[in-house]
């Protein structure tokens, strides 16, 4: 029977993920011949500056699939809620300390960087988008983290390429009406509402006993939560560096052009590098 959920799991994954890679492989190129290699340079590289910000959870998420996929398993649905609610109020709050972090210290972060021709506030647009879109997705994570948790990836993965899709048109229809740099902005912040909305939705379909509990006894089972979560935190910061170093030392060094350039190559790799990255989190998904 497991047996039969992985392979479900690791075919749907796969496709979902493929699927992702391929669009924005195919999306690259139109986005860059409408914008221009700077401006996706700028894109590229405040993602990567934003992308820095998660590890300000201190591994928390990353311990909240164990903890779901363990009380499901034993129909322990009242313990499911607290790490369901405790993953709620702590994503709140770290969104909100996202929020005031980055924009309290925006101006200075931004002139680290080398952004050539492109204006402030274009910059800021994309950089205050980014922000919005990091702490939608922080909320969302728990949401996500119970379909995970369900080890349901075929549903995750449906998900994905539905949204993927629609942002991808999204992005061809921003771009065509030339709203630019600007236009990229709004449609990720559109494309993370609708797939917020999607996973909620999905979360409490999969598991309608969810539910907010609200008691002392929070505090017991949030400990756990935090510590398994530090402990995993060193392999998280390791990733995000080897991922996202290059291209910030390109923002501070170079230009943005060069940072353009080198995520079209990453692009490729990543094509490239598909089976390993989807098989290996679903055969370890804690």
């Amino acid at each position: 029977m497991f047996d039969k959920i992985l392979l479900k799991n690791i075919v749907f994954a796969f496709f979902g993920r493929g699927w992702s890679l391929i669009l924005g492989f195919i999306i690259t190129p139109y986005v860059i011949s409408r914008i221009g290699i700077e401006q996706f340079g700028v894109w590229v590289l405040i993602e990567s500056i934003v992308a820095y910000f998660v590890l300000l959870d201190m591994g928390f998420g990353t311990s909240f699939n164990k903890y779901i996929a363990g009380h499901y398993t034993k129909k322990e649905y009242n313990q499911l809620s607290e790490v369901f609610t405790i993953g709620i109020f702590f994503y709140l709050l770290f969104s909100l300390l996202i929020i005031t972090v980055s924009l309290s210290f925006q101006h200075w972060i931004i002139g680290m960087f080398n952004f050539g021709s492109i204006s402030y506030k274009e910059i800021s647009t994309v950089y205050t988008a980014m922000i919005l879109i990091l702490s939608l997705r922080s909320i969302t994570s728990v949401f996500t983290g119970i379909i995970t948790g369900l080890l349901r990836y075929d549903v995750l993965n449906k998900i994905r390429m539905a949204s993927s899709t629609v942002n991808f048109i999204g992005i061809y229809l921003f771009l065509s009406s030339g709203y630019g740099l600007t236009g990229l902005a709004f449609n990720g912040v559109i494309y993370a509402i609708l797939d917020s909305v999607i996973f909620i939705i999905t979360a409490y379909k999969l598991v309608p006993q969810l539910r907010f509990v609200i008691h002392k006894g929070l505090k017991d089972t949030f400990v756990p939560l935090f510590k398994f979560g530090i402990t995993l935190q060193v392999v998280s910061i390791a990733e995000l560096i080897n991922e996202q170093i290059d291209k910030i030392l390109l923002g501070i060094l170079r230009t943005v052009s060069n940072v353009g350039m080198y995520e079209v190559g990453v692009k490729i790799s990543n094509v490239a590098n598909l089976l390993p990255t989807i098989i290996l989190p679903i055969l370890n998904p804690t």
